[in-house]
């Protein structure tokens, strides 16, 4: 039986936790029956590096501003030359972009949509264009059983039209003592001071500010030495945060690591701080390390 060839579209490929999840799935698949692809718009990391290791092709497709009738011509190429079985969108962007350039398509592919998280922030605009796009997709995949409900009464959709796939991670060795040793001392982890752990892209969303005031209001004696392992558009302001605090020297930003786990398996403890989640990477990778 022919692998049926599976396109994957999102809109950044930073590190987070939805472009961690498309790099498992991607480089996972049992290729007897699966010839997987990734489309990305912006933002390449280290993510990119681990697929095409893997041999998974990749088409970056830049998107420079937010109307770009050449990037839309690009992605209508590479979705009506690639002869694809199935498309994942795993964004909103990713999804409206494509569900056009499908429409220009005599025969085209199934779509499924995503779901990545509660959305219930969002505005009202975020909705309706949410709506066209479940109206438009084959199916829609929730990573947890939150957001689809959120989804299904946000967007009036049924809620049985909605499936829930949660997120997978994979189960780490144990990190021998030694390793975790010498891990704290790259950091700079004094030998005498527990050490927290934060995962994920530095965005309002995480909520990042709300910690840096809470270690701040502990103890000197007593606080925690923070590490903060992500990057993204607050770092600057997370920094200039902690400065202020009278924290900086507790608190240092690793900025985008590929050794999150050992992080995690190093740490003594993981702090989520996030207003919001749909069903979170950090946390499932902290529970398996």
């Amino acid at each position: 039986m022919r692998a049926k060839r599976l396109l994957v579209v999102i809109d950044e490929m930073e590190v987070g936790g939805s472009q961690r999840q498309v790099a498992h799935l991607l480089s996972s698949l049992d290729r007897s029956r699966w010839q997987p692809e990734l489309v990305y718009f912006r933002e390449r990391s280290f993510l990119i590096d681990t697929l095409e290791q893997a041999g998974v092709p990749v088409h970056h497709v830049p998107k420079r501003r937010r109307i770009d009738p050449g990037f839309f011509l690009a992605l209508r190429g590479v979705l009506g030359t690639g002869r694809y079985d199935i498309i994942h969108a795993f964004s909103l962007t990713a999804e409206f972009w494509t569900l056009l350039a499908l429409a220009l398509m005599r025969r085209p592919p199934p779509l499924v949509g995503s779901i990545r998280g509660l959305y219930s922030h969002e505005s009202k605009g975020f909705w309706r264009l949410k709506r066209w796009v479940m109206s438009r997709s084959a199916a829609m995949i929730s990573n947890s059983a939150a957001g689809a409900e959120v989804a299904a009464q946000l967007s009036g959709h049924e809620r049985g039209s909605i499936d829930v796939i949660g997120n997978g991670v994979v189960l780490p060795e144990p990190m021998p003592r030694h390793h975790q040793r010498a891990l704290r001392a790259q950091i700079g982890v004094p030998a005498d001071r527990l050490l927290a752990l934060f995962v994920g892209r530095l965005v309002e969303q995480k909520n990042v500010a709300c910690l840096l005031d809470a270690i701040a209001a502990l103890p000197a004696a007593s606080r925690p030495w923070l590490a903060l392992a992500g990057d993204g558009p607050l770092r600057d302001a997370l920094t200039a945060q902690a400065h202020a605090l009278g924290i900086s020297t507790q608190v240092v930003c690793l900025g985008e690591r590929n050794d999150a786990t050992s992080l995690m398996q190093t740490a003594d403890f993981l702090i989520l701080p996030s207003y919001h989640e749909g069903l979170s990477n950090a946390l499932l990778e902290a529970m398996a390390a």
